[in-house]
């Protein structure tokens, strides 16, 4: 019985040989032709020598279609694909190299070795620093020629923690810079938004300012086109990101409303004001839910505070200060506390009154 198994056995390793020997590739075909037909032999034979030695002279053909491309969030994601060229058996591996293109598979910094898929996601990278990539495809030991991009990332300000406001005759910038990045290029343009690249018509305000920066040379009651860009080194000079962009317009502060009174009349409420001067200003009567208010009284604030300092309340008039009077409606039953408040584009200057039913 053993000896029957045993020449099973031997018949079915005669007729795979054979059947190995019949699909051997003639050498004049072209090279991705004997290649894909010896890795079909393999599959059944793996150890049919003639096969393995034909494969080890057929270089693979090189991947098409490379693209990169690099997240907009951080932490920064480069992510790799690619398309085959056709070939049978084939792993890909990976390499890149810092400001420079990869030529061989030794030539940089392997990030993957063998694989089976058409994507690679390189979580590794850094803003403004340029990466080359190289993709290979590999059999036997067998590299083909690399396919290549270059991919870089110029990382902007984080807009939530850019700060920009406009005082009595100053414009005022906070920020807090990404990874690499060595100062900020703020130009300027007056009521319009600065091109990204400087032109005749901007000014540069200041090349690479690494901190808060304060720009003094506005005029109060003018509009200004502010954009923040990122500077980073590239070779022997700077590269820099598209930019931030923003429109600010510094002025004096205002002044409060002079001799507030009011007078509920049933479910109405009537207030009256002096102007304080002929400027013509917007006069809010606004519901405070912040049990802070009574402490910014007379303070001026940035428009962009104001629903923080006074909570998110409603908003029962919006008139002018030459107006010097006006009415709105509360519910019944409800006691509301209540502060006329002054604007003049981004400035509140609250005159506290209490009003209740």
């Amino acid at each position: 019985m053993p000896q029957l198994k045993l020449e099973s056995q031997r018949k079915i390793i005669a007729e795979k040989l054979a059947e190995a020997q019949k699909m051997m590739p003639a050498s004049n075909l072209p090279v991705s032709v004997r290649a894909n037909r010896c890795v079909e032999i393999l599959d059944n034979v793996k150890d049919y020598q003639p096969a393995i030695d034909m494969l080890g002279l057929c270089r693979p053909n090189t991947p098409i279609n490379l693209h990169g491309a690099i997240s907009s969030g951080e932490p920064l994601v480069c992510t790799l694909t690619w398309n085959a060229a056709g070939d049978k058996g084939v792993s890909y591996c990976v390499v890149r190299k810092k400001s420079g293109i990869p030529q061989r598979h030794s030539d940089g910094d392997m990030l993957a070795q063998s694989l089976n898929v058409l994507e690679y996601k390189d979580k590794s990278i850094q803003p403004g620093i340029s990466y080359g990539y190289a993709v290979f495809a590999h059999r036997q030991g067998i590299y083909s020629d690399p396919i290549t991009c270059k991919v870089e990332k110029f990382s902007e300000l984080d807009v939530k923690r850019v700060r920009a406001t406009a005082d009595n005759g100053v414009c005022r910038f906070s920020w807090v810079l990404p990874t690499n990045c060595i100062g900020v290029r703020i130009l300027r343009c007056v009521n319009a938004t600065p091109p990204e690249y400087p032109s005749a018509n901007c000014t540069i305000v200041t090349e690479r300012a690494s901190a808060n920066y304060d720009d003094t040379s506005v005029s109060n009651n003018k509009t200004y086109g502010y954009r923040l860009q990122c500077a980073y080194p590239y070779g022997n000079g700077f590269r820099y990101s598209e930019g931030y962009t923003v429109m600010l317009t510094p002025e004096q502060p205002p002044v409060a409303l002079k001799n507030v009174t009011s007078k509920t009349e049933g479910r109405t409420v009537y207030v009256r004001w002096t102007s304080p001067d002929t400027t013509q200003r917007s006069v809010l009567v606004r519901e405070v839910t912040s049990s802070s208010i009574s402490n910014m009284i007379g303070q001026i604030i940035p428009a962009t505070d104001i629903n923080s300092i006074l909570g998110n309340g409603k908003t029962y008039v919006n008139t002018t200060s030459s107006a010097q009077q006006c009415q709105f409606d509360i519910p019944p039953n409800t006691s509301i506390g209540s502060c006329n408040y002054i604007w003049c584009k981004g400035y509140y200057l609250g005159s506290d009154s209490s009003i209740k039913r």
